[in-house]
């Protein structure tokens, strides 16, 4: 018997539902975590609460898939793992972004520039004379750490406000100081265990809904058992 090939209306048909699932589970857990933004900052435990939500995300695209009939593909995991990873990006930006809206409000953050009288001592130490008395290279040496102390205020003022700054602070003080890179390097590993947990949880889902194939039916024959009317 001559095979018939599938008709193309058929195979768009058959993909529509993952099509739908892609689009309303981005829409959906980009809503879910930007809306995460909004959550109080003692909950924000680094390391677990990017896994609460990604499970989170994981199960309603799992549910979502299961009420549009998507099955458990190789295909859905990658894209549940490309759409959490996503949204855990999006969402430390935001946090990121808002902090520092909210800090350029103070008045201690608004300038950041050069201080005027700072900038005068700095010329008086250029310009001084290289023969002076004891006391006076006593006087230049101060100004100059309080020149110094300025600099360096004004440039962890401004790494504060930088994203890598963000990643640094987020680290509680209990944990200790991380020295360059670790708070990126932890930031990425966040999501990538996340996003992985939470793919494995949409595949979990989705087989655990998928119904079992019914039985074969077995043709009836000359040897078949009549049936009753």
């Amino acid at each position: 018997m001559q095979n018939v090939s599938p008709l193309p209306n058929d195979v768009s048909s058959a993909n529509r539902p993952f099509v739908g699932w892609l689009i309303v589970g981005i829409a959906g857990t980009g809503l879910w975590f930007v809306a995460s933004v909004h959550l109080p900052d003692t909950i924000k435990v680094p390391g677990l609460f990017p896994v609460i939500l990604a499970l989170a995300a994981g199960a309603g695209l799992g549910l979502l898939g299961k009420s549009m009939q998507v099955g458990p593909a190789p295909v859905v995991a990658l894209v549940a793992w490309l759409t959490i990873a996503g949204g855990e990006v999006v969402s430390t930006l935001k946090t990121n972004h808002d902090r520092v809206a909210y800090l350029r409000t103070l008045r201690e953050w608004q300038d950041l520039s050069g201080n005027p009288i700072e900038e005068q001592l700095q010329r008086a130490l250029e310009s001084a004379p290289a023969a002076q008395t004891d006391e006076a290279k006593k006087r230049l040496q101060e100004i100059r750490e309080q020149v110094e102390f300025g600099k360096a205020y004004r440039q962890e003022r401004l790494s504060r406000l930088t994203f890598y700054g963000f990643l640094r602070e987020r680290i509680p003080k209990a944990w200790g100081k991380w020295s360059y890179p670790w708070p990126a390097v932890f930031w990425v590993a966040e999501i990538v265990v996340s996003s992985t947990l939470g793919a494995w949880l949409t595949l979990l889902t989705l087989r655990n809904s998928t119904p079992a194939m019914p039985a074969p039916i077995t043709p009836a024959g000359p040897d078949a058992p009549p049936t009753s009317p």
